[in-house]
């Protein structure tokens, strides 16, 4: 059984958690001539649209368009005859389109792949869909140019209105270029995650008709995959994040657990291969957290260490075997677990964390950083801070390997102490003398 729940944060379930996210950008539209009628996707950017889904376009007067008179028509140009076009005519609402009741093959004249629709006197929205497609059927491309019918003639004359052309391109799946990838799975957890990227601008992602999925299965699952849903809309906002629980044991290097897999669906239907990691044994028997002592900082107890507030200074991650001092080159993560009620973050307050500047505590508390192998310290620097107290502090915590230990930084302003040792010094009177004060 799979139970999913949307939230900013990732946790990892007995099983799963889910990134989505689009690669690149998405590109502008061109500016339509505003002389005659305007159509446009009713929603997203982008005319190219998966070969099994409907696309949807909207027509609107033009804001500089004068003796609008006639029936509102789409003239439509398909690339091949054979590709089965469906046409749907809608009303002028979301609401009374949304249930596609309408999708038919109904046209009012027909050449090869010329067809001519006449719409209503309000502005029209028109469906396009290819009858039968699959996910590996060739591109096909439809061209769609609105016009009003000022002659009644049913067909597009020199006297209409005509409108810019919008060519619509339904695609293979291929086109999106997805990929999915497996986080490394280690002995003793029982959460792996699972991420997936969709190639931005190949379609209008919010004109999908289904959703995406992540199928993971391990061989401790007795074959059942569990799946995590992206839309389309939400891979446009790039803010999916997901997790999932199953019933599940630790991972394990035994034959209880051998590997894990995970595979990217589109409507029920697979668009990666599987990709399968093998559980790893465990290298490291714990991990000790301390301050790199330097003129900022210094370490304080086992668990802390005094800063000096707006100053720079290292924080050093220590992975070990069984014995304390032999240490291991492991990948492992830092993050900040919590943040003192007087520790400033603001516009002009916060602090840096290898190089990456943070002024919203959300945000902090939020982020992870991923160090490699071999690499075990992280350079910090407080700013814009105040008078410290009691409670300017931040927590910070790493983890590799299942094992985790937080170190507590405590803010503070520094105290000078002369020292000075008295000693004797012979001259003659009235000559200058030269102390030495520590």
């Amino acid at each position: 059984m799979y139970s999913k729940k949307n939230r900013a944060g990732l946790a990892l379930g007995a099983a799963i958690s889910l990134i989505a996210s689009l690669f690149g950008g998405i590109p502008a539209a061109n500016a339509a001539t505003e002389t005659a009628v305007v159509i446009t996707p009713t929603v997203g950017t982008g005319t190219s649209v998966l070969v099994t889904d409907d696309f949807q376009l909207q027509a609107r007067t033009g804001s500089a368009q004068v003796g609008v008179t006639g029936t509102w028509s789409y003239h439509i140009v398909v690339s091949t005859n054979s590709a089965g076009l469906m046409l749907g005519e809608g009303a002028n609402t979301v609401s009374s389109w949304s249930s596609f009741t309408r999708l038919h093959s109904t046209v009012v004249s027909t050449s090869d792949q010329v067809m001519y629709v006449s719409g209503g006197a309000t502005a029209p929205r028109l469906a396009l869909k290819l009858n039968g497609a699959t996910s590996l059927s060739a591109s096909v491309t439809v061209d769609v140019t609105p016009y009003q019918d000022a002659d009644g003639s049913h067909t597009k004359t020199n006297g209409d209105i005509v409108g810019d052309t919008v060519r619509v391109t339904f695609v293979p799946w291929a086109t999106m270029g997805a990929a999915v990838t497996l986080q490394d799975v280690t002995a003793g957890d029982n959460g792996a995650t699972a991420s997936f990227t969709v190639t931005a601008g190949a379609i209008n992602y919010d004109q999908l008709d289904s959703n995406f999925s992540v199928a993971i299965t391990s061989t401790n699952d007795g074959g059942s995959t569990d799946s995590s849903v992206a839309t389309g809309p939400e891979m446009v906002l790039q803010s999916h994040s997901e997790s999932g629980s199953v019933a599940t044991a630790p991972f394990t290097t035994s034959g209880a657990v051998q590997s894990v897999s995970a595979q990217l669906f589109y409507n029920g239907l697979a668009l990666t291969a599987p990709v399968k990691k093998a559980v790893s044994a465990l290298t490291i028997a714990g991990v000790t957290v301390s301050a790199v002592t330097g003129a900022n900082v210094k370490q304080s107890a086992t668990a802390e260490a005094d800063a000096r507030v707006n100053s720079a200074f290292k924080l050093n991650a220590f992975p070990h075997t069984t014995s304390i001092t032999t240490s291991m080159a492991v990948a492992g993560t830092w993050s900040v677990s919590d943040i003192g009620t007087t520790f400033a973050m603001d516009a002009d307050s916060g602090v840096i964390i290898n190089g990456t500047t943070y002024t919203d505590s959300a945000t902090l508390l939020a982020s992870v950083f991923t160090q490699a192998a071999g690499t075990t310290t992280i350079d910090v620097t407080s700013f814009g801070q105040g008078t410290p107290d009691s409670n300017t502090t931040l927590t910070f915590k790493y983890t590799s390997q299942l094992q985790s230990k937080t170190l507590q930084v405590n803010f503070k302003v520094p105290t000078y102490t002369v020292a000075y040792t008295p000693t004797n010094t012979a001259g003659p009177a009235g000559t200058a003398k030269t102390l030495l004060l520590r």
